[in-house]
């Protein structure tokens, strides 16, 4: 009897050090890109990075996009398009100024290169992803594979148009349209150069003399849309092209919450349906693919909404959106 109370004295001395002695917390490497875990999604997606191509504007890398047909199709991130881009194929090949078709609604263009024998993507359901669920997807550096779960139940964005980043003043027969008292910095009116003061006439050539049918004529559009926009500055007509911005990248800029979410898309609401993950991406992975932990693409990445929430379109949407769109690039069917 003696001695096994001795034991355990021994054990009850022991057991606070044992435990101390043990890690309270995961690695950083652990806890972010756990390494089992990360060589299991490697080698799911093997051999994928050869469906991932890059968009490019001059030397900067501004989207990722996913190859969908042998032919030369894929789809990106379709407000990262303005202002002229290119493709880089995974063999380093280039296309300058490539065919694509946008989809506004969702933020999807399919793009269209002169190139055979590409390796497509291999499409997987998303309807059965539920929260916690694992999913992974390229980080910018394709040979690096992020991975994280669904974060959320799937939703849908309502519409909300797209806007031209100002704040409206006195409108009607007294200044002969709608005068604006605000134009905010990075918006596509601050881009063409409107101004504090500036009336709007017209949009796309319709007679615009109150706010609520300014707010109409452009909301009437999505982000990433250009409108024909008529200004009087000083007497003298202007006439302008404006690119619509999203409404939370143009307006949100100025919350205070937002300065600690990091680098997050200019386009991040109005998708319609999205599967929402905790994948830690930056804005110019979007376009890539978002895989099942199969190797099949469940969704295309889309928007870097903030520090722990990035948006994929469900795999059944995008692909949807190809047939709608493969007409318009008239390119036969694969």
């Amino acid at each position: 009897m003696k001695i096994l109370i001795s034991i355990f004295a021994v054990i009850a001395w022991l057991a606070p050090a044992t435990l101390e002695a043990q890690p309270r917390t995961l690695s950083t490497r652990d806890r972010i890109d756990g390494e089992r875990t990360t060589r299991a999604f490697a080698e799911a997606v093997s051999g994928q990075k050869q469906s991932v191509a890059e968009i490019r504007r001059g030397d900067r890398l501004i989207a990722l996009a996913t190859i969908v047909s042998s032919d030369g199709l894929l789809l990106t991130k379709a407000s990262e398009l303005t202002g002229g881009f290119s493709v880089r194929l995974p063999d380093g090949r280039e296309f300058e100024s490539p065919l694509f078709e946008p989809a506004y609604g969702e933020d999807i263009a399919l793009v269209k290169v002169p190139a055979q024998d590409l390796h497509p993507v291999r499409w997987g359901g998303s309807t059965n992803l539920t929260i916690g669920h694992w999913v992974s997807g390229f980080d910018t550096e394709l040979n690096r594979v992020r991975i994280g779960i669904i974060s959320a139940k799937r939703r849908t964005f309502k519409r909300t148009g797209g806007v031209m980043g100002v704040q409206m003043g006195t409108d009607g027969e007294s200044v002969g349209g709608v005068e604006i008292v605000r134009v905010y910095p990075g918006s596509g009116a601050d881009a063409v150069g409107i101004q504090r003061r500036d009336v709007v006439v017209s949009v796309d050539g319709k007679s615009v003399l109150e706010r609520s049918e300014l707010l109409e004529a452009v909301s009437a559009h999505d982000p990433g849309e250009k409108i024909k926009v008529t200004l009087r500055r000083d007497g003298e007509d202007i006439e302008l092209e404006i690119t619509l911005g999203d409404r939370l990248a143009v307006f949100d800029e100025f919350n205070n919450d937002l300065e600690f979410s990091g680098e997050t898309s200019k386009r991040r609401s109005g998708f319609g349906e999205v599967i929402q993950h905790d994948i830690p991406l930056g804005s110019r992975a979007m376009g890539g693919p978002l895989f099942s932990l199969d190797g099949a693409v469940c969704g295309i990445q889309i928007a870097r909404f903030d520090r722990v929430a990035t948006f994929a379109i469900p795999s059944e949407l995008a692909q949807s959106i190809i047939e709608r769109l493969r007409p318009k690039l008239a390119v036969p069917a694969d």
